[in-house]
């Protein structure tokens, strides 16, 4: 209870985490759901990203060794740096883009929705998270007549 008094309460699902590789926030339900069905991924895109620095920064490396690239070593980091990073960009706008499609569906979580009982007359609100593991949630759009009429 004093959590509430100081504001501070810590909200596992709606609450925002900042994402490293993609430079945003995402809710920490889509993060979790993210981590839980993707565990190899953020490895193979550090994987990438770490071996197109070190292939970058290979003559800079043989320097410090006191040795020197011959021109097809040269080449070959130049190559394998280039192909890294195209990978790297690739792995991490797919990432991306998971990830926001996954925040998507965990924001549609938090719509309302309102059921009106025929029977008894009686009016519930509940969010779509609230009827998540109870009914499936159906949505149509359309103006009134078009729903009358397809309904």
């Amino acid at each position: 209870e004093d959590y509430k008094k100081y504001g501070t309460e810590f909200d596992l699902l709606s609450g925002k985490d900042f994402d490293l590789l993609a430079f945003r926030s995402f809710r920490r339900e889509a993060r979790l759901r993210y981590s839980n069905l993707n565990q190899s991924e953020p490895l193979r895109i550090l994987i990438f990203g770490t071996l197109a620095l070190l292939a970058a920064s290979a003559s800079a490396i043989a320097d410090g060794l006191e040795t020197k690239l011959s021109t097809q070593d040269q080449l070959t980091s130049a190559v394998v740096a280039v192909g890294s990073f195209l990978l790297f960009l690739r792995e991490r706008s797919r990432r991306t883009a998971q990830l926001v499609r996954m925040d998507r569906e965990c924001a549609v979580g938090d719509l309302g929705l309102i059921f009106n009982d025929p029977l008894s007359g009686t009016r519930k609100a509940f969010t779509v998270r609230d009827l998540r593991q109870k009914q499936r949630v159906l949505l149509i759009y359309g103006n009134k007549s078009f729903l009358q009429q397809s309904l």
